[in-house]
């Protein structure tokens, strides 16, 4: 019962432990993770952040570039000059011009320059191609006069071979009272040159990221490039306004920063968000939620695989203690039952082979629990009649505990002690023992021992000689 008691309190001891350095372990893990996790997302944001900057940077530089090229025409009284004398057909202003404009072609963001007169009509473009102004450009027309203003007609497809353009248009008044309209100018631009490289490209490896540039049509958020995942989406692909789960449409409605949502493929993503100054633009720089958390996910992984590995080593490591504690235990028990086995043997033999009598005796009750083979041959009883009596139910014993009350007595003091007791065996012949008593404890149990000698030919030898001096002591009185 001992052991098994000892066994339940180490198990629950090691057991206690085991949790303890689970919970330690897993609290650590977390932490570790919360904290890498929250490390890594802000160098997602950053590296987002630095990015969309970087795009809408590079978009406030070209626009500024591309008012700096019409500026060279707008405040330029030489050109304003030349327009009016090639509207007034002059010969050499029509080399000249020719001559001016096509520098424009060489910058390469330009892929055609056209020159109209204020009601529209084209009277001269470079290269010479048979095509139609745009509608978007002439609808422009009436307010670029209007506001004599440098106006971008911004993204639009052309009708005659279905490209999207840009358009610069450039009013050009007459030189000395700078009043006169004379003609207008449009540098158009081709987006494809380097405006879309310019979107599309991603500085660093990525299987989803991509740059979208977008604008507000109405109600809806209208995309202005063509998308890495699907082809012809320029000024075609919109999403409504009212699907706010949209970074697209969060970009369109003002939001900046940080977003996560759905894209135009229904895949979820995290995004960055801008609005390019001074344009209508907007800018979404995304790369799919399942590929910037690839990384977090395999270290997730990786923390779980580590911890797992310690919590299993130690869960090991203590299963080992704790067997080798419960081999040791179980060993010093074997050791002391042998040890305690022997104890008994050696008792035991020394029990039955003694020379003088032994009683045991339960100290709680009287009842005598053993006598050994010396105690039953002097008294003439055997054993099956004296176990289980009591000490008083034994004729033999009457001096020594005459009634219960005497036992009581030798309960208490633990020890009697008789150097000439009469004893009868049982055929009632008398004999003289030593009879010494001490209580002590077996296990969880008091016992008596009674060791008991005979000491009949001692005591017949002391009275003949106690007569034998009487006898001469007699003889010496009647001498004198």
């Amino acid at each position: 019962m001992e052991t098994k008691s000892h066994q339940k309190r180490s198990s629950a001891l090691f057991m206690l432990i085991f949790v303890l350095l689970v919970l330690g372990l897993t609290t650590t893990g977390s932490l570790y993770y919360l904290n890498y996790e929250q490390q890594y997302r802000s160098a997602i944001e950053r590296q987002l952040a630095a990015i969309a900057d970087l795009k809408v940077n590079a978009m406030v530089n070209w626009r500024t570039e591309r008012v700096g090229d019409a500026n060279t025409l707008y405040h330029n009284e030489a050109f304003s000059a030349l327009v009016t004398s090639y509207m007034n057909n002059s010969t050499n202003a029509q080399i000249d011009l020719r001559e001016w404009l096509q520098r424009y072609l060489e910058n390469s963001q330009y892929d055609q320059v056209r020159l109209l007169d204020p009601q529209g009509v084209t009277h001269l473009v470079i290269p010479e191609v048979a095509t139609e102004v745009s509608d978007a450009v002439i609808a422009q027309l009436p307010e670029v006069w209007k506001t004599r203003k440098i106006t971008l007609v911004d993204f639009y497809r052309s009708e005659t071979d279905q490209k999207v353009h840009l358009t610069m248009l450039v009013p050009i008044f007459e030189a000395q009272t700078g009043q006169l309209p004379v003609g207008m100018i449009a540098l158009r631009i081709d987006p494809t040159i380097y405006l879309y490289p310019l979107i599309q490209s991603w500085p660093a490896p990525s299987n989803t990221a991509e740059t979208i540039l977008l604008r507000r049509d109405a109600n809806d958020a209208l995309y202005l490039n063509d998308l890495r995942f699907q082809q012809n989406t320029a000024l075609s692909l919109r999403r409504p306004l009212t699907n706010t789960d949209s970074p697209a449409v969060k970009a369109v409605l003002g939001q900046t920063g940080m977003v996560e949502g759905v894209d135009y493929r229904g895949i979820t993503v995290v995004a960055e968000v801008r609005n390019v100054p001074d344009s209508p633009w907007f800018l979404e720089a995304r790369m799919d939620s399942a590929e910037v958390y690839a990384l977090l996910r395999e270290r997730l992984w990786l923390i779980v695989f580590v911890f797992g590995l310690m919590i299993i080593g130690a869960g090991a490591g203590l299963w080992l203690l704790w067997r080798q504690q419960s081999l040791r235990f179980y060993r010093e028990q074997a050791q002391s039952a042998e040890k305690l086995s022997d104890s008994e043997l050696r008792y035991r033999r020394l029990f039955e082979t003694a020379k003088d009598g032994i009683l045991i005796l339960d100290a709680e009750t009287g009842l005598i629990l053993d006598a050994n083979p010396f105690l039953q041959d002097m008294l003439g009883f055997p054993l099956e009649d004296l176990k289980g009596k009591a000490l008083w139910e034994l004729g033999s014993f009457k001096d020594v505990a005459a009634n219960q009350t005497n036992f009581l007595k030798l309960q208490q003091e633990g020890y009697i002690r008789y150097d000439d007791l009469p004893l009868e065996t049982a055929q009632g012949q008398p004999f003289f023992v030593e009879f010494v008593s001490n209580i002590y404890s077996v296990g969880h149990r008091n016992v008596i021992q009674c060791n008991i000698r005979d000491i009949t030919e001692r005591k017949q030898a002391q009275d003949a000689l106690r007569e034998s001096q009487n006898r001469y002591q007699l003889i010496f009185d009647n001498s004198g």
